[in-house]
């Protein structure tokens, strides 16, 4: 099921907004939520970001893409 050719475009637009938002936040650390702020001088940027994307509902993610991304 997960590899149908039917979900293909779904999968590759999902791995692009991933992608897209994980270099926006690495060019607009600012951006991130205060509290994942607060983090930058403990951990690595990228790994921030990724426990910050990781943690998202998908209806989150898509509402922080479109308020980041304008999309």
């Amino acid at each position: 099921v997960y590899e149908h050719p039917a979900l293909q475009a779904d999968r590759e637009q999902s791995t692009a907004a991933v992608r897209d938002l994980f270099r926006f936040f690495l060019e607009n650390p600012k951006r991130l939520p205060e509290n994942y702020q607060d983090e930058i001088e403990y951990q690595p940027l990228h790994r921030i970001i990724c426990d910050y994307l990781a943690g998202m509902t998908d209806g989150y993610f898509w509402r922080v893409h479109a308020s980041m991304l304008g999309d």
